[in-house]
């Protein structure tokens, strides 16, 4: 069974904010932010980064799965966010990687298509092995796992959407 929590914010850190007031400020720990955020430690924290915040008592992503309404995944390139909602549900919110000025990634609405557990990716200045819970969207266009780096909240990638690997196998198997 998925453990996954969803994020109930995206918290934009203020000049001299610290991550102990940042915790304070959403009732939780600072080993919580540091781990939902993939940072080893609170030196790693700057002025203008997108946090993931969890609350304390947030349901299994898998808990909202079996809910009510349409399923469906918003990316906003702006804040380099995703939201998977369920009707008016929010049940899951992360930051990700989009595609990066030269290899942008494409607007509008779509539907999951083809989906894989995992696939070699290559392309101009690109060949990684094993890409993890792919799920194409439009044309060569997906949603993945990336577990070569940690750069979320910032456009990376040649186009598709970039997720942490535990949170893209939630997404994938809700999908």
């Amino acid at each position: 069974p998925l453990t996954h929590r969803t994020a109930t914010n995206i918290h934009l850190v203020a000049a001299g904010e610290t991550l102990e007031e940042i915790a304070d400020e959403y009732g939780t720990t600072i080993q919580d932010v540091l781990r939902a955020n993939g940072l080893p430690n609170e030196k790693m924290v700057y002025p203008g980064q997108r946090l993931r915040i969890h609350a304390s008592a947030i349901p299994a992503f898998n808990g909202l799965a079996t809910g009510s309404g349409r399923k469906w995944i918003e990316v906003n390139l702006s804040t380099q966010t995703l939201t998977a909602w369920q009707g008016d549900v929010p049940v899951l919110q992360t930051i990700i990687s989009s595609g990066k000025a030269g290899t942008p990634t494409v607007t509008g609405r779509f539907q999951i298509g083809t989906k894989y557990t995992s696939q070699r990716m290559y392309g101009p200045g690109y060949d990684i092995p094993g890409v993890p819970w792919v799920m194409y969207f439009f044309a060569d266009y997906a949603i993945h796992g990336a577990y070569w780096h940690n750069a979320f909240g910032t456009p990376t990638s040649h186009g598709f959407v970039n997720m942490r690997p535990a949170e893209a196998e939630a997404l994938w198997s809700w999908a």
